[in-house]
């Protein structure tokens, strides 16, 4: 590894690290970290990337988008990963109604 793909590792290494350890209960601040954590793994990503990957005959075109398609799933779980539970729960509750209801003892996986 270059000296630069080796900072942007630690760099990397080191948001995923703070976000597992810091809790906090504002929910405007998390989102913001959250956000600015996912562009910074983005940016890193398309820093530290060489387009000469294992798959790369045939279907070039197929494989960086299946590769993007990840970067932004990967995106994601980061940004939930800077979000308490409470504020976790209630954003999956947009996705979907079902989610962020409390359970009752009617319900199955009760």
């Amino acid at each position: 590894m270059k000296y630069k793909n080796q900072i942007l590792f630690v760099g990397v290494f080191a948001t995923i690290l703070y976000a597992c350890f810091h809790d906090s209960e504002n929910t405007i601040l998390n989102i913001k970290r959250g956000i600015l954590a996912g562009a910074f793994v983005m940016i890193a990503q398309g820093t530290l990337q060489q387009y000469n990957g294992l798959f790369i005959k045939g279907y070039e075109w197929f494989w960086r988008a299946v590769q993007r398609c990840i970067l932004c799933y990967i995106c994601v779980l980061l940004f939930i990963l800077f979000q308490n539970p409470d504020d976790a729960r209630k954003n999956m509750g947009v996705l979907d109604e079902d989610l962020g209801k409390p359970i009752t003892k009617d319900m199955h996986t009760y």
